[in-house]
């Protein structure tokens, strides 16, 4: 929708279109996306004070409402893509106002350059070492409930069951699908999967382990609420049907909300655990996961604070006790605001 509307010339939108640009494009965050555009600034002010829109100003929001969106390289400059194009959107953003239905065309062209280059991109650095790329269940359901509703837990006064639902075909399909549908992007299956909202379920973990799914992510919030009395991730040990065992490696959930005020280092405390601290399974290296929530993360995203991000992360968890290629990080963390990453075949039970 908002697609077509940004298209849409401004010239023939009806009154209901026209709201709905000036109700929705000024979605975006007030600070970090709004005010360091003048233009865009002026527009959201105008729109504050009520006051009355040209077809031109029209026009220029549906470029900003894009334009703001845009990371900050293509905003200051040309970038080369893994496909070999390059893109910019820098002469929007120098012209500032008074765009044409062709510069609004030019300027979804090049979202559509950047979009060709989200597979790519993330296949190379793959195949370097430097990321793992995971996936979800192919049309993100919610697995348990496929496999039977009924198994459901009723936790408060007047719920009820719905229609009984049971499908272990279906959330087995899901599965499948997804590990293919991974093959053909990536060349390669994938080693994890972060179930659709993170819903698990005993009874659907074997379908991960039948597709050499070899981990999986849940929230720590999902982990407590569990079953009738919930889950103590912290002191138990969950378990496949066949016995192996799905350990848990802490996170901070929602990095992108504790944005640090100052500074070019992500703080120590950010950083989660890059071992097993030790005890029943021993001090082994584990994943660094980090999981920026969607647009919502990107709207926090600030260029003076967070540009050293990833060299910081990998520099802080550099740091620390230990000998060797890995070392153990100097860290404090709350369990309130972990999450736990659930390994399928990798650690077995002692």
């Amino acid at each position: 929708m908002l697609g077509w509307l940004t298209l849409k010339p401004a010239e023939t939108l009806t009154a209901e279109e026209r709201e709905q640009v000036l109700s929705t494009f000024f979605d975006a965050h007030w600070h970090n996306q709004i005010f360091p555009h003048p233009r865009y600034k002026e527009l959201f002010v105008q729109r504050r004070e009520n006051h009355s829109f040209t077809v031109q100003d029209l026009r220029d929001l549906q470029m900003w409402f894009n334009l703001a969106r845009f990371g900050q390289e293509f905003r200051e400059g040309k970038v080369r893509l893994a496909t070999g194009e390059v893109t910019s959107v820098r002469r929007f953003v120098e012209q500032g106002r008074d765009f044409s239905p062709a510069d609004i065309e030019a300027m979804v062209a090049e979202q559509y350059k950047i979009m060709r280059a989200v597979v790519p991109i993330h296949r190379q650095l793959q195949e370097r070492g430097q990321i793992e790329v995971s996936t979800t269940p192919f049309y993100h359901p919610i697995l348990p409930l496929l496999v039977d509703t009924d198994r459901a837990t009723i936790d408060r006064p007047g719920t009820t069951h719905p229609r009984r639902f049971a499908h272990p075909e279906d959330a087995e399909a899901q599965v499948r699908l997804a590990v293919e549908c991974y093959q053909r992007c990536f060349g390669r299956p994938p080693r994890g999967m972060w179930p659709a909202e993170g819903a698990v379920s005993q009874f659907v973990v074997p379908s991960f382990a039948r597709h050499k799914v070899h981990w999986i992510a849940t929230d720590q919030g999902v982990l407590t609420r569990l079953g009738r009395w919930g889950y103590d991730w912290t002191t138990q040990a969950l378990y496949m049907t066949e016995g192996s065992v799905l350990g848990a490696a802490e996170c901070w959930r929602h990095l992108w909300r504790v944005c640090p005020p100052g500074g070019n280092r992500l703080p120590s405390k950010l950083v989660p655990r890059a071992f097993w601290p030790g005890g029943r399974y021993g001090r082994r290296p584990c994943p660094l996961p980090m999981g920026p929530s969607g647009v919502a993360g990107w709207r926090q995203w600030q260029p003076s604070v967070c540009a050293a991000w990833p060299t910081s992360l990998v520099s802080t968890a550099g740091r620390g006790g230990g000998s060797g290629r890995h070392r153990q990080p100097s860290w404090r963390t709350s369990k309130k605001a972990s999450t736990p990453i659930t390994n399928i075949t990798n650690y077995r039970r002692r």
